[in-house]
């Protein structure tokens, strides 16, 4: 019944639509169980903290808790983008004509508008509030329980999207593209992927990791140190190790959500990294040494500075003295261009880097 009334509510063609009470079909396929359940984030909970029920465990997840990329998506929500495509469209499944009027006669169309998809969430959840034992499992830990989309190819998964935290689905847009390609396992084309992730935005999170992937392990990199010189934006991470090391699996790793710049000066060796948020500017300075054989430029923090539009900057050292031990590791080194001296100090990685590919 609460099968029945989800595709009324949602206008899902019933007879597309498979039911699973124990949620079985999930584990057979193998997509995240949730917090607190075996195999998934705290999953002592289940043995050591029973009384901990799905609802208890919904929330968790809800404040991001064991739930990867759940804020920035919750963030997102409120912000708005230039390059997503608007949500309330006249005539779709997710159209409220009330608030489509209101918000083209405030902030416009044709693109995503601040606080449009936090309102759908609203929708969304007052809706199911409203119709909570009607729509909810027997079993509360399934609540948690993570979904996913795959598209099978003569019965073998060409393209898998595991879903690990709250929000954390496979675009629609994204599936109907694999699931009408001639070849829905091809990896996409590493360059043209970053090109409109950098232009656009528009690349999917995923398609970006795998992409850098791709190049980070190709045989033949030409980066030059004279071309690093400049200011270089943030678009993308994957955020912590443990969100990194499963993000081709997860779809994780996300567009880094305000203004942040990097920039690096080959003659003066230094290096300033910032945050750029309306009048305020908060950044950091310091040395680097580029490696070039190895193509890493490799960093240390020197000085923090905030400055509040014409106002400041107002500057704290913070050098450790580390960095000292480097130079004097680089002494022989032929302007920094890769010819390094052998020794603890001047180990390549044993200080921040980034890699260029």
């Amino acid at each position: 019944e609460a099968a029945r009334s989800f595709a009324k509510r949602t206008r899902f063609p019933i007879e597309n639509l498979y039911a699973d009470p124990e949620a079985k079909t999930h584990a057979a396929l193998g997509f995240a169980p949730g917090l607190g359940r075996k195999g998934g984030a705290f999953e002592w909970i289940e043995d050591k903290a029973p009384f901990v029920n799905g609802y208890a465990k919904l929330l968790l997840m809800c404040a991001g808790i064991g739930s990867p990329g759940t804020l920035p998506a919750v963030f997102g929500g409120y912000f708005g983008s230039k390059d997503k495509d608007q949500i309330f469209v006249e005539g779709s499944n997710l159209d409220v004509p009330a608030i489509r009027k209101a918000m083209k006669l405030t902030l416009g169309e044709g693109y995503l508008r601040p606080f449009e998809l936090a309102t759908l969430r609203l929708n969304n959840m007052v809706e199911i509030l409203n119709n909570w034992e009607e729509l909810t499992p027997k079993d509360s830990n399934l609540l948690i329980q993570r979904g996913g989309a795959i598209v099978f190819d003569d019965g073998k998964a060409a393209f898998r999207h595991d879903d690990q935290g709250i929000l954390g689905y496979c675009p629609a847009a994204r599936l109907v593209d694999k699931a009408l390609s001639e070849d829905p396992a091809a990896p996409p084309d590493a360059v043209e992927t970053l090109h409109l992730a950098a232009a656009t935005r528009k690349a999917y999170v995923d398609d970006i990791y795998t992409s850098i992937s791709a190049l980070e392990k190709a045989k033949e990199k030409n980066v030059a140190g004279e071309d690093l010189t400049g200011k270089w934006r943030l678009i993308y991470t994957t955020g912590t190790k443990k969100v990194a090391a499963n993000v081709n699996k997860t779809g994780g790793g996300s567009y880094f959500p305000i203004p942040a710049v990097q920039s690096f000066d080959l003659n003066s060796g230094r290096i300033r990294n910032g945050i750029y948020l309306g009048p305020i500017k908060f950044f950091f300075d310091g040395p680097f040494i580029w490696r070039e054989k190895l193509n890493m430029l490799e960093f240390t923090f020197t000085r923090v500075s905030l400055a509040l539009g014409s106002a400041g900057p107002w500057s704290k050292d913070i050098d450790d003295g580390k960095w000292d031990a480097v130079k004097m590791a680089e002494q022989s080194a032929s302007s920094g261009q890769g010819n390094v001296e052998k020794g603890k100090a001047s180990k390549p990685g044993a200080n921040p880097f980034f890699k260029f590919v």
